[in-house]
């Protein structure tokens, strides 16, 4: 389920660089083209992913409820950390990364 969280997040990062007001605010360069076609590929996988990760250890009821929660929580970080400190996103989805790895690992 930490995981599955974890890919929730990276999606929803994932769509919030393929716009280009974001882009800005953490990487200080224009978005390209093919970058925002990739990251909204790529967040709509890791969506699906995520989704499959909960449904396989909740069930189908729990685990889109539980999908839709996460979503919901994490779109509030997120804005939140957008509005105050964008320059840590990259910073906190690495560190993020690493302790989901070693909370499923243990």
């Amino acid at each position: 389920m930490i995981i599955g969280t974890y890919l929730a997040y990276l999606s929803l990062i994932l769509f919030s660089f393929s716009l280009e007001k974001h882009f800005k605010e953490v990487i200080k360069k224009d978005v390209n083209k093919v970058f925002k076609n990739i990251a909204k590929i790529l967040g709509y996988i890791f969506l699906i992913c995520s989704l499959i990760i909960l449904i396989n250890d909740l069930g189908i009821s729990l685990g889109l409820t539980y999908l839709v929660g996460i979503l919901a929580v994490l779109t509030l970080l997120i804005a939140f950390i957008y509005t105050y400190k964008p320059k840590i996103i990259i910073k906190l989805t690495i560190v993020l990364f690493i302790i989901s790895l070693l909370i499923s690992i243990l």
